[in-house]
């Protein structure tokens, strides 16, 4: 779906369960009722020098999340490794 055909969607005043029920009949069709959890693998976590508030990544930022500098090239390319075999 492109930008303009979300719009059209969005603004059409449509039902939205309708949207959604022949979402889930299109998911059905393609993979049953299996599902695929990806997750994320931040090379650096917290610490941007950035300063943008909305941003947990910020270094100023003082949500909950694990902060560490840039991984090691090598971690990073095995860890890529392994998620391109999944």
């Amino acid at each position: 779906m492109n930008k303009t055909e979300a719009l059209a969607i969005l603004t059409s005043g449509a039902d939205w369960w309708q949207y959604y029920a022949q979402a889930i009949l299109v998911k059905q069709e393609k993979s049953g009722n299996r599902i695929r959890l990806n997750t994320l693998l931040n090379a650096k976590s917290g610490l941007c020098s950035e300063d943008c508030g909305y941003c947990a990544q910020s270094k100023d930022s003082k949500a909950p999340i694990n902060r560490y500098g840039l991984l090691p090239k090598d971690e990073i390319i095995r860890k890529a490794l392994i998620a391109k075999k999944k």
